[in-house]
């Protein structure tokens, strides 16, 4: 069924007129017709037209010469051949060799003897005979020259209608669109300034170098009055350096990173191209679609308020390898004051520890279907140039981690102070003996311990190969789903190492958390000075797997209220059982006056009760 297209203004973006220009171009290079129609019925010329009015308009240009001359007043005196007085300047002679016409441009009077010719009768030239007619239009258009005589520089006639002709026939192959309206990429674009608006064009690449090599971040562009003044964002927006006409990029469904010039070709520094591409996702709120593939970068990715990054998968699909450890640098009133080394850092518009308005914060930010690595960390380099942090949130508003993979970094999340988040299905590893901790949700400034937020959902959050699983202080009311803790260790030079941390935990819910090969204790649980309020855990369903023996002696799990302030832990359906024949995993305790365990349905031995802890076994 033919597509009937809308009557919409130019330029129109419909589905349906597009499908309908397609056609139209097809038509317009393929068809014998002269003419074709538009999608409001105005005729245009085809390819097959334009030869047309060409050969044409060549036959018109083929008149008689003779009647040429008589309109032009000339006198013909016969010919060379049968010899001729010259003796006015509008006398002229034919050759009858060549059917040329020729006038005398020297002295009079001239005298041609019979059997003459232009040459042997005073030459051709100025000065000298001089040809009126076709016949020396057409020798001098022979020319290798010729071409230039109706503007095509030096070559003959032929050769340039050679030339078109080419051009007709590649317009015409299923290719044909590759020579109308190319750019090889933007900064090319850029260099041309529409003449008026509604041209599109299509440009190959957004910052390719050659012809020859993969092109990232092509498409269509449109122009449009840019008498409003956007900006020149490099990616969406290209703005030429002069008129008031500038490009929009059109037809497109996601925001690509390469729009802006990123290569997922595991070589090129993209530092730059991810700069304007958050830069533009900062300035419009929009979710960035990273592309498969290795992405390099000497700067950590940055992620601001109410933007995002999405990649291609968790497995390795869309990876983002930091190449070195340059330091971000964290900014209040255009002055840096903390700098981090991250392989991506949430970033505030302002940083302010202390600071509790929401400009300190960031806000909204998203992280979605994506690996972070540190390129060329290898076990005998690990302690040198492994990054301080995977992901930097430092102060952060409803931030969004999912499906994400973190690699090498002494912590794999950082916050000093988040809430209403969610991180989940997030993959945490470093090589045993090198991380610190998978998750550090505290804030500790000069000694003083301050909350490190709130209503941080934590699920299915798996932490591998460091000296604690996860580190969580002064949180509140917070979840943890589905999550574990491997392989966790003490980092070189440490002794005590626990899966699970808590300090001050304010009413925190565990379900259905495990862990496996832990070389140390289980869960720790303490109390920290000046408690803002009632530290509460409770634990539903925590399975401990392939215990490991600790380095030094270290109780399974631990209770600590240092007689601080009253502090309940709550442990239901659990498997708690310490692993027989480790000599350095000793049995659970709890501690400090008003401090209390409870144990609902679960296996283990009973805790041991120490300077006024409470221990209770309900069933």
């Amino acid at each position: 069924m033919a597509t009937i297209p809308t009557q919409n203004a130019v330029p129109s973006e419909a589905p349906r007129d597009l499908k309908f220009n397609s056609g139209k171009i097809d038509e317009l290079v393929t068809s014998l017709e002269h003419e074709y129609k538009d999608r409001f019925g105005r005729c245009h010329m085809t390819i097959e037209g334009m030869r047309w009015v060409f050969d044409q308009l060549m036959e018109r240009f083929k008149v008689d010469i003779n009647q040429a001359i008589i309109a032009a007043g000339y006198i013909p005196m016969d010919s060379f051949q049968k010899g001729a007085e010259i003796t006015q300047r509008n006398q002229i002679l034919r050759d009858e060799v060549t059917g040329e016409y020729y006038r005398w441009d020297g002295d009079l009077p001239k005298s041609v003897p019979v059997g003459s010719t232009p040459e042997s009768a005073g030459g051709v030239g100025m000065g000298a005979w001089v040809g009126i007619g076709d016949a020396s239009l057409r020798s001098e258009l022979s020319k290798s020259s010729g071409s230039s005589m109706v503007g095509h520089g030096d070559i003959t006639v032929g050769e340039k209608l050679g030339q078109i002709d080419t051009e007709i026939d590649e317009f015409s192959l299923n290719s044909g669109f590759n020579k109308i309206g190319r750019f090889l990429n933007i900064d090319k674009l850029r260099e041309y300034a529409p003449s008026n608006t509604g041209m599109i064009v299509y440009v190959a690449s957004a910052y390719s170098e050659t012809d020859d090599e993969h092109h990232y971040g092509g498409g269509y562009f449109q122009s449009f009055d840019n008498s409003a003044s956007p900006v020149d964002d490099g990616g969406i927006v290209i703005v030429p350096a002069s008129g008031d006409i500038a490009w929009r990029r059109i037809n497109f469904t996601a925001y690509d990173m390469c729009f802006w010039g990123v290569k997922p070709d595991g070589k090129t520094d993209n530092s730059e191209a991810i700069t304007r591409a958050t830069g533009y996702a900062k300035n419009n709120r929009v979710i960035l679609e990273a592309p498969r593939g290795n992405i390099h970068t000497s700067e950590a990715v940055p992620i601001y308020d109410n933007m995002g990054i999405k990649g291609q998968g968790k497995a390795e699909s869309t990876v983002f390898y930091k190449t070195t450890n340059n330091k971000f640098k964290l900014k209040k009133d255009g002055n840096v004051v903390l700098e981090v080394d991250a392989l991506c850092a949430f970033v505030p518009e302002k940083w302010d520890l202390l600071d509790s308005s929401m400009d300190s914060f960031c806000q909204r930010g998203i992280v979605e279907r994506c690996m972070f690595r540190r390129l060329g960390l290898t076990t005998s380099n690990v302690a040198e140039i492994k990054p301080h942090y995977g992901i930097f949130l430092g102060k952060s508003a409803s931030p969004y981690i999912r499906e994400v993979g973190i690699e090498g970094a002494l912590i794999g999340i950082k916050a000093m102070c988040a809430f209403s988040g969610i991180i989940e299905s997030v993959g945490i590893s470093q090589w045993n003996g090198h991380g610190y901790a998978g998750i550090d949700l505290s804030q500790d400034n000069n000694g003083i311990h301050y909350m490190s937020g709130t209503s941080m959902d934590m699920r299915l959050v798996q932490v591998r190969g460091f000296q604690f699983g996860f580190y969580i202080s002064k949180l509140q009311y917070s979840t943890m789903l589905d999550c574990t803790a491997e392989e966790i260790s003490p980092m070189h030079g440490e002794e005590t190492s626990y899966a699970f941390y808590f300090k001050d935990p304010y009413c925190i819910t565990m379900n259905g958390c495990a862990t496996e090969y832990v070389t140390g204790g289980q869960i720790m649980v303490s109390s920290l000075p000046n408690a803002a309020f009632r530290p509460a855990l409770k634990i539903t369903g925590y399975l401990p797997i392939d215990q490991k023996n600790p380095k030094i002696p270290t109780p399974i799990f631990a209770v600590d209220g240092g007689g601080e302030v009253s502090m309940n832990v709550v442990i239901d359906a659990s498997d708690l059982t310490r692993q027989p024949g480790l000599s350095n995993l000793l049995p659970p305790y709890v501690s400090g006056a008003g401090a209390k365990v409870i144990i609902i349905g679960c296996a283990g031995e009973d805790w041991q009760g120490k300077s006024g802890g409470v221990f209770n076994r309900l069933a």
